[in-house]
């Protein structure tokens, strides 16, 4: 098939401004306007840096306009591909995202959207409404919710968790105790908690599926196709897939922080019931990311997705926990700090190699400690290999390739 290639042009701006040296390094790993700006906000200087280099990798440029106290321009290209083949470009949500067509129950019935958050709302109905062709109803609480589902029935409804009035769980354990219209109607819980309590809640309250937050489009859409149409959700085809990417530019500007992307690479689906099964049907399991200090863990989960788009990142801040959910959680990775709150990296590893679900999960060592000795002690320990900071994405690449997760 015959494809174009077409330039994506987009924007971000702030009220803050730099001063010329400050944008002169800008971009430069590891730096900020001042420590102030870490004090305040953290952060560890690499966002734009990666941001940079990323975009280089896919052959798009970044560039900055700025003025002192009046405020920045923040401007990115992207070459993207789209198929001539008028046919592939105009077939609904199906060919666009998934590659089938729009389950005829969603076409009758439509999707509900529970969700506090106006602006969430808004951006969803006009995703949804846009790419299924179908109605998109909205309540903004678990009681407004419930009534909705009382007199009229969904194909699927999409609840945020935590709401006023009454929250997304204990709505719908009432939908599903109340024996309506809607108590065997697929539920999707939406929420940025990420531990295996908060999926087993969702699970004890008759949730389908658990999406965390900021989830991307392209994985709600599946999530969709594989509870309204199971045997229409199995296939993809390369013309969706190149089509996706161009749907996932639209967003950006509408969705900043509000848990839909821009940040596509953070998805992280946490399925309730059946894997959705990346990388065409083989199962892939989790990573696991612990490291205490926000800055790093959000670099090193970036890159991960980056890389992988498609594969589920759990983060935690702390070696106890990390063990706790290894016992019930198996992962295809785990990547640690040395240094941890609750028991160091190594403890870590050793109890997690003692007995779990993980005891032969590969593990990366994430540190800035480069002293031999310590990196034997850890290998010793039962750590797999070894990822020095500061990192690249080409780093992280690398150890994804060793362990078969891309």
């Amino acid at each position: 098939m015959l494809r174009s290639l077409v330039g994506s042009e987009m924007c971000i701006r702030d009220r803050i401004g730099m001063t010329i040296p400050e944008q002169q390094n800008v971009f430069d790993a590891f730096q900020q306007a001042n420590s102030r700006i870490s004090q305040r906000y953290g952060g560890s200087g690499l966002g734009l840096d990666i941001v940079r280099d990323s975009l280089k990798q896919l052959g798009g440029t970044i560039r900055v306009a700025s003025v002192k106290n009046k405020g920045s321009k923040f401007t990115f290209d992207l070459p993207v591909r789209i198929p001539i083949d008028s046919t592939v470009a105009t077939k609904p949500f199906s060919n666009s995202l998934v590659g089938a067509e729009t389950p005829s129950r969603v076409q009758q019935h439509g999707v509900l959207v529970v969700d506090d958050d106006d602006m969430v709302r808004q951006v969803l109905h006009e995703q949804l409404s846009s790419c299924l062709g179908c109605k998109v109803s909205e309540a903004s609480n678990g009681q407004t919710g419930l009534e909705q589902a009382g007199v009229e029935r969904f194909a699927i409804i999409l609840m945020d968790v935590n709401m006023p009035v009454l929250g997304g769980l204990e709505a719908t354990q009432r939908i599903r105790d109340g024996g309506g219209l809607n108590a065997t109607t697929p539920i999707v819980g939406l929420s940025a908690n990420v531990l295996a309590a908060d999926v087993q809640a969702a699970r004890a309250v008759g949730m389908d599926a658990y999406l965390t937050k900021p989830y991307t489009l392209s994985e709600l859409s599946r999530i969709i196709l594989k509870l309204t149409d199971p045997e229409g959700s199995s296939t993809e085809s390369d013309e969706a897939q190149e089509v996706e990417a161009v749907v996932r530019c639209k967003p950006v500007a509408r969705s900043n922080g509000l848990g839909l992307g821009p940040k596509e690479s953070l998805c992280a689906v946490v399925p309730v019931a059946k894997p959705l099964a990346p990388h065409g049907g083989r199962d892939v399991k989790p990573v696991l990311v612990v490291d205490d200090e926000v800055g790093v863990r959000d670099v090193l989960v970036d890159m991960i997705s980056i890389v992988a788009p498609e594969l589920i990142i759990t983060q935690l801040d702390h070696g106890q926990a990390a063990v706790e959910l290894s016992r019930e959680t198996e992962f295809g990775l785990i990547f640690t700090d040395l240094h941890i709150p609750g028991m160091d990296g190594i403890e870590m590893v050793a109890a997690i190699r003692s007995g779990s679900a993980n005891m032969d999960t590969p593990v990366v060592l994430v540190s800035g400690t480069a002293v031999s000795s310590h990196i034997e002690t850890a290998m010793e320990a039962g750590m797999d290999s070894f990822l020095p900071k500061p990192f690249t994405i080409q780093d992280v690449e690398n150890h994804l390739i060793r362990y078969q997760l891309v």
